[in-house]
């Protein structure tokens, strides 16, 4: 019977320890789960604002960058290939033509006027 009271208690042992493995975790109360739902907003409303941020920083690097590639593009033109425009020629002398004709009537009276 020893051996049976032995093998009893042994069983008894295991039970009790593996039943402790298995225990549910205490309940949570109201106010530790509003807690918890009031730290995950948070923790989303943080990583909302940071990501704004992240964009908005973003956008303006961009903006800068971009325009110091302009102004470098600019400022390295190559023109050496581009002709020059020509300067403007000088005006020439003038010099009116001499009238040789004296200035007249374009149409001459006729005869059969009343006049």
């Amino acid at each position: 019977m020893k051996k049976i009271d032995l093998q009893i208690v042994a069983i008894a042992v295991l039970v009790c320890t593996t039943g402790a493995c298995f225990r549910k975790p205490p309940a949570r109360s109201k106010q530790q789960v509003m807690q918890e739902r009031i730290e995950a907003r948070v923790e989303e409303w943080k990583a909302d604002v940071t990501r704004q941020c992240v964009e908005m920083i973003e956008l303006r690097a961009v903006a800068i960058v971009d325009s110091i590639f302009i102004a470098e593009a600019k400022a390295n033109r190559d023109t050496s290939g581009v002709p020059l425009l020509p300067e403007r020629p000088e005006k020439p002398d003038f010099t009116p033509p001499q009238d040789s004709l004296a200035v007249g009537p374009l149409l001459r009276p006729s005869k059969d006027t009343l006049h």
